[in-house]
């Protein structure tokens, strides 16, 4: 799990630290099958994350990002899939006045 954690993060990446990441395994109120979480604290700058592996191997990821930029900042950036196919979304919004 460390290393799926290693891989989310930009190059040369301090977008998430492995090494923070508290993992805890769940039930899924549905199946019943085992899922694993995986949440990262907030850091100095408010960035915290979390993801959720299934039993069958698909995966949602959230990361608060708080990035500014030109006005606008990007909340968080969400991913979510399975090895065959991953999907995403960054939320961008307009910086209060």
């Amino acid at each position: 799990m460390n290393a799926l954690a290693a891989a989310w993060q930009p190059p040369g990446g301090t977008l998430v630290r492995a090494d923070r990441v508290v993992w805890q395994e769940k039930r899924d109120p549905f199946s019943g099958a085992p899922v694993h979480v995986g949440r990262w604290p907030p850091d100095a700058d408010g960035r915290r994350g979390e993801i959720q592996v299934n039993d069958d191997g698909s995966f949602f990821a959230e990361h608060d990002v708080l990035a500014w930029e030109e006005g606008q900042f990007v909340e968080a950036v969400t991913a979510w899939g399975r090895s065959d196919r991953l999907c995403g979304e960054v939320r961008r919004l307009t910086a209060p006045d």
